[in-house]
């Protein structure tokens, strides 16, 4: 696939092929693990609940959170114009992760934590932005600093709270803290499933004026646009999916950085044609990591954010040694 302009035709060949990569991660999500796609399908007793209740519901979670962390992700990257913007670094991270630990902490379990994740998430985003990056008149770079900071300030919140909880409960904590993929029930995914994609389908309409911001605010105001109120806007939209992101799988890191830029890299900067391939892009690759989290040392599961770090982290750092703008 090549750089080139956006047509129907070239659309269509991009998500029907990036489409069928996300079938066959699927495929192999659920046939990863210990029991094999030939006792799945048989019809011995239990075998349909390991497809229906463990196994299909995991690689559904997967093919969402990397969807919508990529979807944010390549949003952040054209507003800042920053190849390093990831959805983690506006503080959401920190808040949610506050928030479940002082869930499970308190006694409420991993299952609750979702809850307390989101509540935090959307609270952290609150005080970010009526703390006054904007209201200081610092602008999106601004924005991104206070996010680095109230991340830190829940980083060291959380490392309290963890170090004055009983074992079972720290264990816990930060095994949510991982990004610990689960089987969520279609109770628990549902809401959170729904703002996900009405988050990425909102991004995806502002496509074409994200074009014209990731120009310079300059270019943007010549025709028009008002590319501080569009930036809001987008770090809103990609706050609140990343909360509801958190909420069922917990942090799960560099994703949201690492996918829509090798995507940028291959098919250009388009975001007409970016945002929709970096999410197909992006969950098959939760997708894979997940199976590969749950195979390569059975019978112990590897935490999908692990897997994501260490992938996305040495990435991070060569792109930051080369110090490349985007463009």
């Amino acid at each position: 696939m090549e750089r080139g302009p956006v047509t129907p035709g070239r659309f269509a060949i991009v998500a029907g092929a990036l489409g069928a990569v996300l079938a066959v991660s699927c495929l192999a999500g659920i046939c990863a693990g210990s029991t094999g796609l030939s006792a799945i399908v048989s019809r011995e007793p239990g075998a349909s609940g390991i497809l229906w209740d463990l196994r299909l519901p995991r690689v559904l979670l997967g093919a969402l959170v990397g969807a919508g962390l990529c979807a944010a992700g390549a949003s952040l990257q054209c507003v800042l114009r920053n190849p390093l913007a990831d959805p983690f670094i506006l503080g959401v991270s920190g808040g949610a992760a506050f928030g479940a630990v002082l869930v499970i902490v308190s006694g409420g379990g991993s299952l609750s934590a979702g809850a307390g994740a989101f509540a935090g998430a959307l609270a952290t985003m609150m005080i970010v932005y009526g703390g006054g990056a904007y209201g200081a008149n610092v602008g999106p770079h601004g924005l991104l600093l206070t996010g680095v900071v109230v991340n830190a300030l829940m980083g060291a919140a959380v490392t309290f709270l963890t170090l004055m909880a009983d074992f079972t409960r720290s264990r816990e904590a930060h095994l949510w803290l991982m990004g610990q993929m689960r089987s969520p029930s279609p109770a628990e995914m549902i809401l959170p499933a729904a703002g996900v994609l009405a988050g990425c389908a909102y991004m995806w309409s502002l496509s074409k004026q994200l074009n014209v911001v990731h120009l310079g605010e300059d270019e943007a105001a010549s025709i028009g646009v008002d590319a501080a109120g569009l930036s809001v806007r987008v770090f809103v939209a990609t706050s609140f999916v990343t909360a509801a992101i958190i909420s069922l799988a917990g942090p799960i890191g560099f994703v949201g950085f690492l996918v829509p830029h090798i995507v940028r890299t291959l098919l250009g900067a388009d975001m007409r044609l970016l945002l929709p391939a970096s999410s197909l892009a992006g969950a098959s690759f939760v997708v894979l990591a997940d199976a590969f989290g749950r195979s390569a040392m059975p019978p112990n599961e590897i935490p999908v954010g692990i897997i994501t770090a260490l992938c996305g982290a040495p990435a991070f750092l060569w792109l930051l040694r080369r110090r490349e703008v985007y463009r």
